[in-house]
């Protein structure tokens, strides 16, 4: 899977574990959660690594400037690594076990996001 994948995975999930689902489900999705976190970490690494060798300034709350004249590159080489694959064995989720939700509903965007790991279900 690749990284953008997995980051995308990884938001999703975070969505759904604000919500309240029963112990089988919120245990399957912190099972996902953590393993993408750990699958997440090295690229994460190398993603800091890229912004400080390729940043100008920093703003102090999280946000850089990067240089002009090397910006492409950077944009290429963090394009390269979100293109990268993870092995990662995550658990499906059934369209059943989200409709479980306790609070209100799930968000369209948070599907989209978990599309790789929602099983519809008859």
């Amino acid at each position: 899977m690749k990284i953008s994948e997995l980051q995308n995975i990884f938001t999703g999930l975070s969505q759904l574990a604000a919500k309240e689902f029963p112990v089988k489900t919120s245990l399957k999705i912190q099972r996902n959660y953590q393993k993408v976190q750990d699958a997440l970490k090295p690229s994460e690494e190398v993603n800091k690594k890229l912004v400080e060798q390729y940043k100008e300034s920093d703003d102090g709350q999280g946000g850089v400037t990067l240089k002009a004249e090397t910006a492409p590159e950077f944009h290429r080489k963090r394009a390269e690594l979100m293109d990268e694959n993870v092995e990662v064995e995550l658990e499906s989720i059934g369209t059943e076990e989200i409709e479980q939700v306790a609070e209100g509903t799930i968000k369209t965007q948070t599907l989209i996001l978990l599309d790789e790991i929602i099983k519809e279900e008859k």
